[in-house]
């Protein structure tokens, strides 16, 4: 199960975009596989509202069974909880951070280089949770 935040969707579902060729084994890989994409919680709610152009090909994803969508509390709680472990002016992702907790995804797409470092802090998950992978590139499709 993979994480595309919505920083990616046009990298990854639109051929057109000058940043496919970077994500482009992710659109194969949730399409053309029988790999999930998680999705949830009132903040990537809000985001992909505000990302109206892939609307359809999410809906056409999660009718599909390819995107999951997790318990919008449940994301939400291990949000908060992710703040409050954490606050720094540079951390506005947290909500990647409860969505990984709660969908225990492998691997998050992103290229927001400012979130990385706090996506792989040990300390903003729980004990003996297995943190993700980013994808930011296409030398990464080997964690897919």
């Amino acid at each position: 199960m993979v994480i595309v935040d919505t920083n990616t969707w046009g990298p990854v579902f639109d051929c057109g975009s000058d940043q496919h060729p970077e994500f482009a084994a992710v659109r194969s890989y949730i399409l053309a596989t029988k790999a999930s994409m998680a999705w949830g919680g009132s903040y990537y709610v809000e985001e992909l509202r505000k990302a109206s152009k892939y609307l359809g090909i999410h809906l056409e994803l999660t009718k599909g069974g390819r995107a999951i969508r997790f318990k919008d509390d449940a994301v939400d709680a291990a949000t908060h909880e992710a703040e409050a472990k954490c606050q720094h002016r540079d951390f506005d992702d947290a909500h990647l951070i409860g969505l990984q907790i709660v969908s225990k995804a492998a691997v998050i797409v992103s290229h927001d280089k400012r979130a990385y470092p706090f996506l792989k802090r040990k300390c903003l998950y729980p004990k003996h949770h297995t943190r993700p992978k980013i994808y930011c590139k296409r030398q990464h499709s080997k964690l897919l």
